[in-house]
């Protein structure tokens, strides 16, 4: 019998992450770890739950200024907000991660199903000390809509 080895997407492990409420977990990670500021770079971010798959959330990101971060709950006051896009979602069933797209039976509603759902988007941040900033979308209330404004990146020429 032959195993597929397939590498998954999603981001674990980050130095750029936080906990959200409803013990959910954004990781993020920019690539290149060292962008320069006339190249394409992709942001990833992966939410994580422990409980269960979350749908209708949404993250945008914007190059916020370190000196005048935006506030968590200021979510109107920029306009400059780029989606990310969807792009691998994975549950744990029997200890193994199988895209959610895949599964076989739909999850009963007492049963807990660990869910990651990996989102990104490309762009160019400009050269030198930059906050990228992450807006967070929940409109079903599990967990509360907010900008997290602390993640500090430098890009330089290249």
């Amino acid at each position: 019998m032959e195993i597929e080895m397939v590498e998954r997407l999603k981001v674990t492990d980050s130095e750029n992450y936080w906990e959200l409420s409803g013990e959910s977990v954004l990781n993020a990670a920019i690539i290149p770890e060292k962008p320069k500021s006339n190249e394409a770079t992709l942001i990833r971010l992966t939410h994580s739950n422990s409980y269960c798959p979350i749908d209708g959330v949404n993250f945008y990101i914007r190059i916020g200024d370190p000196s005048n971060p935006t506030q968590f709950n200021d979510l109107d006051s920029h306009n400059d907000w780029s989606e990310l896009k969807l792009i691998e979602e994975l549950v744990l069933i029997n200890e193994e991660e199988v895209l959610r797209s895949e599964m076989k039976a739909p999850l009963a509603m007492d049963e807990e199903m660990p869910w990651d759902a990996t989102f990104e988007t490309k762009m160019n941040i400009p050269e030198g000390d930059h906050l990228i900033e992450i807006k967070v979308i929940c409109p079903s209330g599990f967990m509360p809509s907010g900008v997290i404004s602390d993640w500090r990146v430098s890009s330089s020429e290249s």
